[in-house]
């Protein structure tokens, strides 16, 4: 039977390899003219800057984001060779240093050696693993599928105000969240765990970056029959009597399948759906829902090594502080490199931003981006000393990110799946018509990858999805 995945992000693309393992002829929808654009490197002054990927934790080997992309045939065209150990940093405004190792042999002890205190820490990886291997989709050997949602959900304040760690320790956990892009309060303990276990276990990244992920997913599509069509936008969705009959293309193209599986924004299916397939409430709903912060980025350039096998988090005074966006004087800043070209190293730096503060459209904006950039650069020079001085290359906005990724509105990961908003289940009303992606359950590379397991296991069975997951566990 056809079936077509509509956008070729980490969650389009496992997608359609899910549906190839099950015997389905499939075919991969891109608006873009290559695939996975957000994965997909560029090059500024001969280096080369990521900002879809940077590192993942539970990469390496036994890791849960490793026997996915094996289980998905995707691992055997990046190899461990590619892995790159990540340290984590992160710098108070108090000029104190923390560090966590890459891996979660050396963890422990680090903890002991800079915190003097391993006890309540080792009691939050217990309770964060246990939380994690709740699910199938994150342990191999957990065989029941729910999507219940408990009565009372406790968040990660309420997980680590119960816990007698120091200080500074707290504030590192509790600068997790950015991997959800959300303030701890409004963070459930479950979500918080099933992404930042991970990189307790091991922090990598790749060489070659997110352009490895995607080169692999696109030869793993390739030995999979999957039919991969880029420069096609959906128009709209084919219904008759409330089920699915195929697709229409911006060019008027339509294609004829059983089952659609939908991994842009939601809110793009309100132009995109006959009158009354949906009802109001539905799009009512994932109007009123928040969204994850806006993000500034700047591409930069340093002549220091400084930043080799590392990603640094600008902690304030406070610890972490989630509402300090760029505006203020002490924003939370997250700083990563790369690869160097000729002694020059690169510098990507992310900072939150207020949303919609300027557009394109704007006739001010070229100013007010560059005066930002500005401000991200001194700030960087101020805290990291041993940066300066540094080029700035380029930067993006908001409206960059809605520019070069189809269906985004901007934030960094989308619909901020929090305490107080109730999920988005990826089956609709509509027969045959499915929803993933980051913001369907939740973001970053492995959030995307389970979200695709989770609907293609809604279409033809979770157990049927689990089973190459499995294989060796059982």
């Amino acid at each position: 039977m056809s079936n077509i995945v509509v956008g070729s992000g980490i969650a389009g693309m496992t997608l359609a390899l899910l549906l190839a393992q099950q015997k389905q002829d499939v075919t991969l929808l891109e608006a873009a003219p290559s695939p996975a654009p957000l994965l997909n490197s560029f090059k500024r002054s001969a280096l080369s800057f990521d900002v879809g990927f940077h590192y993942a934790g539970g990469l390496a080997p036994s890791g849960v984001l490793h026997r996915w992309l094996n289980a998905l045939g995707v691992w055997k065209y990046i190899g461990n060779d590619a892995l790159h150990p990540v340290s984590e940093e992160f710098h108070f405004a108090t000029n104190d240093k923390y560090y966590l190792p890459p891996h979660k042999n050396f963890l422990i002890s680090a903890v002991e050696e800079q915190f003097h205190e391993t006890e309540s820490f080792e009691k939050l990886l217990t309770m964060m693993n246990d939380s994690l291997n709740h699910s199938p989709f994150m342990n191999p050997l957990q065989e029941k599928f729910t999507m219940d949602i408990p009565e009372n959900i406790t968040s990660v304040s309420d997980v680590l105000d119960s816990l007698n760690l120091p200080f500074a320790l707290k504030q590192i956990m509790l600068a997790r969240c950015l991997l959800l892009g959300l303030r701890p309060s409004e963070t459930s303990f479950e979500h918080y765990s099933v992404l930042s276990m991970p990189y307790c276990e091991s922090s990598s990244s790749l060489i070659g970056g997110g352009k490895t992920i995607r080169d692999a997913y696109l030869r793993a599509l390739e030995d999979a029959g999957v039919t991969v069509q880029c420069n096609s936008t959906l128009k709209s969705l084919l219904v008759e009597e409330e089920e699915l009959q195929g697709v229409v293309l911006e060019n008027g193209k339509e294609l004829s399948c059983e089952r659609c599986f939908f991994t842009g924004h939601p809110q793009q299916l309100r132009s995109m759906v006959p009158p009354k397939v949906f009802r109001p409430a539905f799009f009512n709903r994932i109007e009123s829902m928040e969204e994850t912060p806006h993000a500034f980025m700047i591409f930069a350039e340093t002549k220091s090594a400084s930043l080799q096998d590392k990603v640094v988090y600008l902690l304030t005074q406070e610890g972490f502080c989630a509402d300090r966006v760029l505006d203020a004087d002490d924003p939370s800043i997250y700083v990563t490199g790369a690869a160097p070209v000729d002694g020059r190293y690169p510098v990507l730096a992310i900072a939150s931003i207020k949303q919609d503060i300027c557009k394109k459209s704007d006739q001010n904006y070229s100013a007010w981006k560059k005066k930002y950039s500005e401000k991200l650069v001194n700030y960087l020079e101020t805290r990291m000393p041993e940066l300066a001085p540094i080029r700035l290359l380029d930067a993006a906005t908001p409206s960059t990110l809605r520019h070069w990724v189809h269906g985004s509105k901007g934030s960094l990961y989308g619909i901020a799946h929090s305490n107080e908003n109730l999920p988005i289940l990826p089956i609709t009303r509509l027969k045959g018509f499915f929803m993933a992606g980051q913001n369907i359950l939740l973001p970053g590379l492995l959030g995307a990858l389970i979200s695709a397991a989770v609907s293609a296991g809604f279409a033809f069975g979770h157990d049927e999805i689990l089973q190459r997951f499995r294989q060796g566990y059982e």
